[in-house]
């Protein structure tokens, strides 16, 4: 196998690599946020289920979903920090529309591709989201 590279690889350089090691007629599980999903990663997706059984597992939390209303909440990362004015009905939508961007185009990946899509929020168990 390859190694373990030291800096974290993009969802296209990912796919690219599972697209190398997938077995024909193997049963592929891809769970992820699929955050930075790109035409090309679809594209590698596209090309893995060619020759094998795909299944999107869409992983989010329900903050994504669906933020409070009318409050100002931070969210911080090793990279990011930044506050969410809930309050602000633009600030509001902006956010949640782009979850809705990111789900409305694995669904429509999945059905041009003849893929299984399953959504899983961070509070279910994951037994559940595979039932």
């Amino acid at each position: 196998p390859d190694p373990i590279p030291t800096q974290s690889l993009n969802l296209e350089q990912i796919f690219a690599r599972l697209n190398h090691h997938a077995r024909p007629g193997s049963l592929v599980y891809i769970i992820s946020d699929f955050r930075g999903l790109t035409d090309a990663a679809e594209s590698y997706i596209a090309k893995l289920a060619l020759h094998c059984e795909v299944v999107l597992i869409f992983v989010y939390d329900p903050l994504e979903k669906d933020l409070p209303k009318d409050g100002r909440y931070r969210f911080a990362d090793d990279q990011r920090d930044i506050t969410l004015d809930t309050g602000d009905r633009y600030t509001l939508d902006a956010y949640q529309g782009r979850f809705a961007l990111r789900l409305q185009r694995l669904e429509a990946l999945a059905k041009k591709r003849g893929l299984t899509l399953l959504q899983c929020c961070t509070t279910e168990t994951p037994l559940n989201c595979l039932r």
